[in-house]
């Protein structure tokens, strides 16, 4: 599984004078993924993939990429186009600082969490330093701010034995959509029924390590694509052959 970074930087941390180049690294999600595409089966033999063609139903042509514009639908049939210079008026200025601003010492909630990366060092002079951070994180969080893919969000770094975890975090309107999906009021149980609950759901420790997590899914699309294609190449081959002996034996008949 390849990796990618998308974002580098430095790394402040306010009232210090911590300067320290870093990157964030996640997997790349498009690394080993399938991908299908739609085509028209033309004949038994031929298939052609589909064009995905632009029409207008109220000019009644097809129309060029440089036709097309941006718009946001506020009423129904009722569009205002929105241009690139519109949107750029709501990013934020570019930067490449990360900003540390606030330490946390409880743990993270999991609902916070919208994506996790890694943190790295951006260099081998960036080495020393960096482990300075992560042995002076130990259990506390680095709450920070950063501007990533033209939007400015914030995120929590996590000292592991090695190097640092990195979480995106989610905005306070969305942490508190998901925990106001179930509002209703947990039943009163007896401490009996939950320390039954808790034996059983004990005996299945030591049960999961994370070698057991995989895309099984994905690995069994990937075999069955491998053997059609092998299958698909050797038939093109025969066919080639088999072509040639008729070419061939036309010509000696001709």
């Amino acid at each position: 599984m390849s990796t990618r970074t998308i974002w580098k930087g430095t790394l402040t941390v306010v009232n210090t004078e911590v300067n320290l180049l870093v990157r964030i690294v996640t997997i790349d999600a498009s690394a080993g993924t399938v991908s299908f595409n739609h085509a028209h089966r033309c004949s038994a033999t031929t298939l052609t993939r589909l064009q995905q063609k632009k029409w207008c139903p109220t000019c009644d042509r097809q129309l060029k990429q440089t036709d097309v514009v941006r718009v946001f639908e506020y009423a129904p049939g009722q569009y205002l186009e929105i241009t690139d210079t519109d949107l750029a008026t709501c990013e934020p200025a570019p930067s490449s600082t990360l900003t540390i601003t606030a330490m946390l010492e409880q743990p993270l909630n999991p609902l916070c969490i919208a994506m996790t990366a890694r943190l790295i060092p951006d260099g081998p002079a960036a080495t020393a330093l960096f482990e300075m951070f992560r042995a002076g994180l130990g259990t506390m969080h680095a709450i920070g701010q950063l501007v990533l893919q033209k939007r400015a969000v914030y995120v929590a770094i996590a000292a592991r034995a090695r190097g640092c975890v990195l979480y995106l975090l989610r905005t306070g309107d969305q942490v508190n959509a998901l925990i106001d999906v179930d509002a209703t009021p947990s039943p009163t149980v007896s401490r009996a029924r939950v320390h039954d609950m808790r034996t059983m759901l004990r005996a299945l420790v030591g049960r999961f390590t994370y070698a057991d997590v995989r895309d099984y899914y994905g690995v069994n699309v990937r075999t069955l694509l491998t053997a059609r294609v092998t299958a698909a190449t050797r038939d093109a081959t025969r066919g080639r052959a088999a072509s040639t002996v008729r070419v061939k034996a036309a010509r000696r008949r001709g």
